[in-house]
C-alpha cells in the first residue's frame, strides 16, 4: 500500500472511532475512553504518514536544487 492510502485510512479510522466514542457511548465511561484512545493512536499514525509524505517531497526538492548547483 502507498503511504497516501495508509495516511487516509488511518485518518478515516480516527474519524470513525472518535465519532463512536463521542456520539454513541456515554462520556467518561471506560469503553468510550478506550475507543477514544484507539482513535488517537490512529490519528498519530496518520500524522506520521502525512509527515513522511511531506518530508519525502521536501527531500526531492532539495535533491533537485543540489543537483542544479552541482551542474553549474
Amino acid at each position: 500500500m502507498s503511504d497516501n492510502l495508509k495516511a487516509y485510512l488511518f485518518l478515516l479510522g480516527f474519524v470513525i472511532l472518535a465519532g463512536i466514542a463521542i456520539f454513541i457511548f456515554p462520556q467518561g465511561y471506560f469503553l468510550s475512553n478506550s475507543i477514544l484512545v484507539l482513535g488517537c493512536i490512529s490519528l498519530l499514525i496518520s500524522t506520521y504518514y502525512f509527515a513522511k509524505i511531506k518530508l519525502l517531497g521536501f527531500y526531492e526538492v532539495l535533491k533537485e536544487v543540489i543537483d542544479k548547483i552541482k551542474g553549474i
